[in-house]
């Protein structure tokens, strides 16, 4: 009996025990760490209004009167919090103003350029149509004048022909 009070007893989550912050309270122990951290009115915990700027802890048990008694300072945090947004908020709309212009000028460049592209590549299109015409021309050209030549060397080997044969016959 003594073993198993001394140890099980003392190792089970079902065991009471006392609060050890002195709040009086008796826990199971499986639940004291809940206690101590949502209940426990002797927990130090921080004041409502730390996010705005209050450094103090408190017992849980005294943040209402911690609250009470600081309510003009609770506020002026507010307000000093409210002031740094509001001039945070006015550098970040300065800020989008001046990259809202930059994206225009931007888009207005871009609209430039691709202009300008489509009139270079129309351009380039009309030169090389112009080149490529002239280039069938040319060959048209020089089809005709191959055949025209050919044409002739026929008629000057037949009359070459003609004439051996009158001049031997």
């Amino acid at each position: 009996l003594r073993k198993h009070q001394s140890y099980d007893c003392l190792q089970s989550e079902l065991r009471i025990m006392q609060c050890p912050k002195g709040c009086g309270q008796n826990i199971e122990a499986r639940a004291l760490e809940k206690h101590i951290v949502d209940e426990c009115p002797l927990e130090l915990v921080p004041c409502d209004f730390q996010l705005s700027g209050c450094p103090r802890r408190i017992t849980r048990r005294a943040k209402r009167e911690h609250n009470s008694e600081n309510i003009e300072y609770h506020l002026s945090l507010i307000n000093k919090g409210s002031l740094e947004r509001d001039d945070r908020t006015a550098k970040v709309e300065k800020t989008l103003r001046a990259r809202e212009m930059e994206l225009q000028s931007l888009y207005t460049a871009l609209d430039q350029e691709r202009k300008e592209r489509a009139e270079m590549f129309d351009e380039f299109e009309e030169r090389m149509i112009g080149m490529l015409e002239a280039f069938e021309d040319r060959i048209k050209e020089n089809t005709d004048n191959s055949k025209r030549a050919l044409s002739g060397s026929v008629l000057t080997t037949n009359n070459v022909d003609v004439m051996r044969r009158t001049v031997d016959g």
